[in-house]
């Protein structure tokens, strides 16, 4: 074949591995276990179509294979269920993104394969490029997942410097403590503590009171928060910093009245999970049933009426497919009708 025939088929091939990227196996299952007559001629067509698709996908992956594309060839082996040869491809895949120095796309991919060494190598890459480039927040987070703590920790330690120096400093107890520096970071937590609760910002001072470890002043503060919101009546907000407080059984009466109130007005997932925090697991989960027979009652009509027009649609793509003689043509006709296929067979069963 030759080089320009090559380049002019790369796009409409790889647009057809794409199109059938979801596996008509996948798209029959929901159809398995339904009774419905509709849904068994639904499924009847997916295993007409299947045989077709696999041939097809097996041409692709030679195709784009011989082409030198084996990120390509990867996917179409994956969807063939040929383990080894999409592991094969994955791996010259990413051997050939670092010899490009995309990193992170080598990265993903010795990831996938199950090989954590190099995968560590590329991100490790990656921090190198980030830190010569001076961006040394993106750069430690990559040194600290290659696993070189110890570079981590020194450019998160310079960051966290610089921060404490121009006053940003939340950030900079954050970036202390991957320093490992906790105590630092607890000082500069408790200095945003402080001001937070000078300025009236009581809950984001009772989490920095928290990250500071001064847990008594936390709960001094969530207290008060819990009052607050119990007197405007937002029980459940109430309940939640009344736990934080420690106060558990004051939390779990505000969130039974919280989920009673839910339920007269019929909210009822509202309810349920009001009534799971409350520690009422009987009342939540009959909640959750009255919900969900609500929803089913709701959706029934709706679901059937789709499920009819999806399989009329797949229908008209399916023949728009067989009709289709260029390759980009037939790879968008293709993923339009198994998409439709799909929905069909989940609303049948829905």
């Amino acid at each position: 074949m030759k080089e320009s025939t090559l380049e002019g088929l790369k796009r409409p091939v790889l647009a057809l591995v794409a199109a059938a990227s979801v596996n008509l196996a996948d798209a029959c299952a929901p159809v398995i276990s339904s009774t419905q007559a509709r849904t068994a001629s639904v499924l009847e067509q997916c295993d007409a179509e299947e045989t077709k698709l696999k041939s097809e996908l097996l041409e692709i992956a030679k195709m784009v294979e011989a082409y030198g594309d084996f990120y390509a060839a990867a996917q179409a082996y994956e969807r063939l269920d040929d383990k080894v040869k999409a592991k094969e491809f994955y791996r010259k895949a990413a051997e050939q993104f670092a010899t490009k120095n995309e990193f992170g796309r080598a990265a993903e991919l010795y990831e996938k394969i199950g090989d954590k060494g190099q995968a560590n190598k590329m991100r490790l890459e990656i921090a190198k490029q980030m830190e010569a480039e001076g961006d040394f927040l993106y750069a430690a987070a990559h040194y600290k997942e290659s696993g070189d703590e110890k570079k981590s920790k020194e450019l998160y330690l310079t960051i966290a410097k610089q921060e404490e120096a121009s006053g940003k400093l939340r950030y900079a107890a954050e970036h202390y403590a991957e320093a490992g520096d906790e105590n630092k970071a607890k000082e500069l937590y408790r200095k945003v503590a402080e001001k937070s609760e000078k300025d009236g910002y009581s809950e984001d001072a009772a989490r920095a009171y928290e990250q500071a470890g001064d847990e008594k002043k936390a709960q001094e503060l969530y207290l008060i928060i819990a009052k607050k919101e119990e007197a405007s009546g937002n029980l459940s907000y109430a309940a939640y910093n009344y736990a934080e407080a420690g106060d558990k059984d004051k939390a779990k009466e505000l969130y039974r009245k919280a989920a009673e109130e839910g339920e007269k007005k019929g909210e009822l997932r509202f309810a349920a999970s009001m009534y799971k925090e409350a520690g009422d697991d009987s009342n939540a989960k009959r909640m959750q049933a009255e919900s969900l027979k609500k929803d089913q009652i709701k959706d029934t009509d709706t679901s059937l009426k789709d499920a009819i027009k999806y399989e009329e649609e797949s229908k008209v793509w399916l023949a728009a497919y067989n009709k289709e003689s260029d390759i980009k043509g037939k790879a968008e006709a293709w993923k339009m009708y198994q998409a439709r296929l799909w929905l069909a067979a989940y609303s049948y069963e829905k």
